[in-house]
């Protein structure tokens, strides 16, 4: 008795996702493993149950300038709750008061971290930075006129729900200096923006380029590759302009990345985006069931002619037999020829 294939069963189960990140730098200066200074540095980080996150506007080796408060700070939040925190070196709503058409901030920061319960039955961890040189206003809606410079924002997220999903996402914007005057319908001038994100499905998006108005580029990337490539000076300066790059679950945006004094000199990078997040990965799992019994195959029989009965061979593997001794002959036939010039003809 010969037994049958052991059938099959599948499952798929879940493993937990990667943590939702976003960084983005506006200037930096030296290596980006290890950068020596920064301006508007900003970090959000979640994964199951605790977020982190982190503005710095002036930065001297991962930290605010003079330790200082008014130049950045940090939150962080481990289980349900959250934690905020925000300053600026100077805010003239303090002095002017909520209601004056005129508002200046000179080095305004903030940190948001939280964990809550969510409507799928399990929580969401998330957090948000915002770092920035200086913002001005002046008036209000169609009438108004905003300017940003050196503005960085980063932004995560990680959720679970009851039957053991997870997903994260991650977002960076980082400008070198936003005009927006006239509201929603008035004139927008971003220069250097970039922008990376990752979806909770761990789609990738990615842009940067240097100037727009109104959302439109003024040049393309490769106009500006080009302006770049020509601005090189061999030993003393060497510009990368416009890097975009994301695969699955990570994205990455650049403006301008320079290296002073050369290949080997100091790094100076403007207006730079990443992001990382993702779903819950799934694996398939399979598991065999005990193989039953099965009859024994019939007798082979002999015919007159003393050959086996056809049984149905495969056509398919029949003719991928066919042409591999085919390719066969045609190799040895040539090897032969190159071995024995002459031999056959």
């Amino acid at each position: 008795m010969i037994g049958a294939p052991a059938a099959a069963i599948a499952a798929t189960v879940g493993s937990t996702a990667p943590p939702g990140e976003g960084e983005g730098y506006v200037v930096q200066v030296g290596p980006s493993s290890q950068p020596i200074a920064a301006l508007s540095h900003t970090h959000a980080k979640s994964s199951n149950g605790t977020s982190s996150s982190s503005a710095n506007v002036v930065e001297v080796q991962g930290q605010p300038l003079f330790n200082d408060h008014h130049f950045g700070g940090k939150t962080s939040q481990t289980g349900k709750g959250s934690a905020k925190d925000h300053d600026a070196l100077l805010d003239t709503s303090a002095i002017l008061g909520g209601a004056s058409p005129i508002r200046v901030q000179v080095t305004p920061w903030s940190s948001d971290s939280t964990v809550a319960d969510n409507s799928t039955g399990g929580t969401t961890a998330s957090s948000d930075a915002t770092a920035e040189a200086a913002q001005g206003t002046l008036g209000s809606g169609a009438s108004s006129v905003t300017v940003d410079v050196l503005k960085s924002t980063s932004s995560s997220s990680y959720s679970t729900s009851s039957n053991g999903d997870s997903s994260s996402t991650g977002d960076t914007t980082t400008d070198g200096a936003i005009i927006d005057a006239g509201g929603p319908n008035g004139l927008v001038i971003d220069v250097l923006h970039s922008q990376a994100s990752t979806s909770a499905n761990g789609t990738p998006t990615q842009n940067a380029y240097l100037v727009s108005v109104n959302g439109q580029q003024i040049l393309s990337a490769d106009q500006v590759q080009q302006i770049c490539k020509n601005l090189n000076i061999q030993g003393l300066i060497g510009l990368n302009c416009v890097t975009t790059n994301g695969g699955p679950g990570h994205s990455f945006a650049q403006d301008v990345a320079a290296a002073i004094g050369g290949p080997n000199g100091l790094p100076v990078n403007l207006s730079t985006a990443s992001a990382s997040g993702g779903g819950t990965p799934k694996v398939a799992v399979s598991a065999a069931l005990p193989s039953s019994p099965a009859l024994a195959p019939a007798p082979t029989t002999v015919t007159p002619s003393g050959r086996l009965p056809f049984t149905g061979a495969p056509l398919q593997f029949l003719a991928l037999v066919a042409a591999a001794l085919l390719a066969l002959g045609a190799a040895v036939t040539q090897l032969a020829a190159r071995l024995v010039p002459g031999l056959l003809g």
